[in-house]
């Protein structure tokens, strides 16, 4: 009888909490090609997250990758500064605001807190070939 109720228990109870609130989409789109520099970077996500790091990095093949950034995965580039500092709420929409960005590759890292308190991190590249 017990392991009956623990099956139903089980059958029962949503899936969906172990998503760990993922990102639904991103502006720019990863792997896009962009004309024009966009104006904002725009997060969405399944539900309301903090957001508690956003990193843009325009990529660079010319420099070397100093051995942290090997360490840590992170990708060769130069730090690309937002046009205003975000600030850490909670939301299921976030949106960073840039200064225009000059044609290259471009790499943004990002980190949230859901909800359940589990971190979540991606990242995704996106380029300008014009301006």
């Amino acid at each position: 009888m017990t392991r009956i109720f623990v099956i139903l228990i089980i059958l029962i109870c949503p899936l969906s909490s172990l998503a760990h609130s993922p990102l639904l989409s991103s502006s720019p789109i990863d792997g896009s090609y962009l004309v024009q520099s966009p104006s904002t970077v725009e997060l969405n996500f399944k539900e309301p997250v903090k957001l508690i790091k956003a990193e843009l990095y325009k990529n660079d093949d010319s420099q070397k990758a100093s051995t942290l950034n090997k360490i840590l995965g992170r990708k060769k580039g130069l730090l690309v500064p937002f046009a205003n500092k975000f600030v850490i709420k909670n939301a299921a929409v976030h949106n960073l605001l840039l200064d225009p960005l000059n044609p290259g590759q471009y790499t943004f890292f990002w980190r949230v807190i859901g909800v359940d308190g589990h971190l979540v991190k991606g990242e995704f590249n996106f380029s300008v070939v014009g301006n």
